[in-house]
């Protein structure tokens, strides 16, 4: 106990020294057991950048404490050095906007775009109840060198856990409309979409807003197959509130989860609250029927900001623009928001399906109700296929379907997967978006490439080491 405190004291004192650099960094990857990454990867074929490679979307299991059996990799008090190496391409050709029948060439153009990814890091256990991992990033053309990761993992008895550093974490389930990611919506520039694949990318270019990784401290107590987590999130920077170049501690954001499972049913009930924020609670429950894995998320905002400067009051009224529900009082409103998942896997043939609902009462089409609304506003759907092993042989079929019902913009696209050489993989296909122009879709979609009818190649070809 005392060798693995005074190594985590170590670690701490150079983690402060490391934070204090302002590393710039680009919006979390963080790992999530209902990953959408693996519902359109199978072996060989892509993983998604913000992939750990978990399994397919399906019930949670319950959280449980670190891995430390006798094969885990970390155990054997060795430093381990883990890296991987990702190139992208894109090249599109098509029609930005709708076009004359009688000028077809004229308002044909091209894109074409590119970025690579590099990630070096270290996984060491000098003890049981220790565990320290760092990872430095690079990315091209933007956010450059950043310190992506950088925390270190303790249990007290078996029975208590702690993560303090930096690190990513994914709350709820929803893969394509995150809005019960509480903590992450609190990130500049989040646009309701976190674990992004391949495919699913507005762009390979880096497309999450680039910003300072927050420094975090969390703590799980596990009953069971229950548990309670607690999160504090320290930013770095302010992003902007109330001055971007002075971090406050009375800025940082504090969260809890509980999990319960029952019988078939797992809940968790979450909420986060930050200064200068909505505080936001959410319910998610997820269990399977008829080999159906559902999944649903309630989340409601409430328009009050906690109040620091003033010791005589604990919050004050945020203004709003109308919208959600009136419940008058000090409030006046709430504005609740819904996700519900569907997946299925057919193993023969290979088929999997996985579809959303999404309805954002924060925002609608148009207008923005709270002032940190984000996401695609009022109801959306999104309808996911992956067809396997087709003309058997390694290649697949990926379509996707993305509909806007506020506005009734929409997006149909279907890609072909292969892997000619080893490390490669290829997507190409057509997209088309149809409705208004800069419509909900146009401005939040989900598949590569901006145009609104276009031919897409998409090239990747990565590597992973570990040692």
């Amino acid at each position: 106990m005392n060798r693995g405190i005074a190594v985590a004291a170590v670690l701490l004192l150079a983690a402060g020294r490391l934070l204090a650099q302002d590393a710039a960094s680009s919006s979390q990857s963080p790992s999530s057991s209902d990953d959408i990454d693996n519902l359109f990867n199978g072996p060989g074929t892509t993983s998604g950048t913000g992939s750990a490679g978990s399994p397919a979307p399906g019930p949670s299991q319950p959280a449980s404490a670190p891995d430390l059996r006798p094969d885990d990799p970390t155990r054997d008090n060795r430093l381990h050095f883990l890296s991987d190496l990702s190139i992208y391409g894109l090249g599109g050709v098509g029609w930005a906007h709708d076009s004359s029948l009688s000028d077809l060439e004229g308002g044909l153009s091209g894109e074409a775009s590119g970025s690579l990814s590099a990630n070096l890091g270290i996984d060491f256990r000098p003890a049981p109840e220790l565990r320290v991992r760092g990872t430095l990033s690079y990315n091209f053309p933007q956010a450059g060198t950043q310190l992506s990761q950088l925390d270190v993992d303790y249990s007290v008895r078996n029975a208590v856990f702690f993560s303090l550093g930096i690190f990513g974490y994914t709350w709820g389930n929803a893969q394509f409309f995150q809005y019960g990611n509480l903590p992450s919506r609190a990130l500049p520039g989040w646009s309701g979409v976190i674990n992004t694949p391949l495919w699913q990318q507005l762009n390979i270019l880096t497309t999450t807003v680039v910003n300072n990784y927050p420094a975090s401290v969390k703590m799980y107590i596990p009953f069971g197959v229950d548990g309670f987590t607690f999160l504090a999130r320290f930013d770095i920077a302010n992003y902007g509130f109330p001055s971007p170049s002075t971090p406050d501690p009375r800025y940082a954001g504090y969260g809890m989860q509980l999990d319960l499972v029952t019988g078939p049913v797992q809940w968790t009930l979450s909420g986060y609250a930050q200064q200068l924020l909505a505080p936001r609670t959410s319910l998610d429950v997820k269990t399977s029927i008829l080999g159906f894995d559902l999944s649903f998320e309630g989340i409601v905002a409430y328009p009050v900001n906690l109040e620091t400067s003033d010791p005589q009051k604990f919050f004050t009224a945020i203004p709003t623009t109308g919208g959600g529900v009136f419940v008058g009082g000090f409030l006046q409103r709430i504005y609740p928001t819904a996700v519900v998942g569907l997946f299925r896997e057919w193993t023969d043939p290979h088929i999997r399906l996985y579809a959303e609902y999404g309805y954002n009462g924060e925002r609608d089409a148009t207008t923005s109700w709270l002032a940190d609304a984000t996401g695609p506003g009022g109801h959306n759907t999104a309808l996911a296929l992956r067809f396997s092993n087709l003309f058997s042989g390694d290649v697949s079929l990926n379509t996707v379907w993305q509909q806007s019902w506020s506005d009734w913009s929409g997006l149909v696209s279907a890609f072909l997967e292969f892997s000619p050489v080893a490390l490669t993989t290829i997507q190409f296909g057509p997209v088309f978006v149809y409705g208004i122009e800069n419509g909900v879709v146009a401005s939040n979609r989900l598949v590569p490439g901006d145009k609104r009818l276009e031919l897409v190649l998409l090239v990747r070809v990565s590597d992973s080491f570990r040692q």
